[in-house]
């Protein structure tokens, strides 16, 4: 059930109004797909000032569905726990650079999609394996 919650969570965030004007710019669900992932990797632009504090509202959700994503930890594996707990801070300090300003989108689209597949080795859902 928790497992359940925590993934409609992520879910919810991509069609979540007060997001939807960064959307286009990153994977609000926290999964990159090959062919959105391909397309965001051109985008040389900044966030805006705007696009900043929707960054941050989103970062604010995100903490939220991460938390209840630690509540399963208790029920998996080690090895489960190590890869969506590092790709969780990995996730966070992406943000946290995107905000920032170090980071274009297409920079934060790459390094998350690499991040992803580095963390993901248990197969093709990832850490839920």
């Amino acid at each position: 059930m928790l497992r359940q919650q925590a993934n409609l969570c992520f879910l919810n965030l991509k069609d979540d109004p007060e997001l939807a004007a960064i959307g286009f710019f990153v994977a609000l669900e926290s999964l990159y797909e090959d062919d959105a992932h391909y397309e965001l990797l051109n985008n040389s632009d900044f966030p805006t000032l705007w696009e900043k504090v929707i960054i941050d509202k989103w970062a604010i959700k995100l903490e939220q569905c991460y938390k209840l994503k630690r509540e399963t930890y208790l029920y998996e594996s080690r090895g489960v726990v190590r890869c969506l707990s590092n790709l969780e801070s990995d996730q966070k300090s992406l943000v946290r650079n995107l905000v920032g300003g170090k980071l274009t989108y297409g920079q934060f689209a790459t390094n998350y999609y690499f991040a992803y597949s580095n963390h993901t080795r248990f197969g093709h859902n990832g850490c839920d394996e």
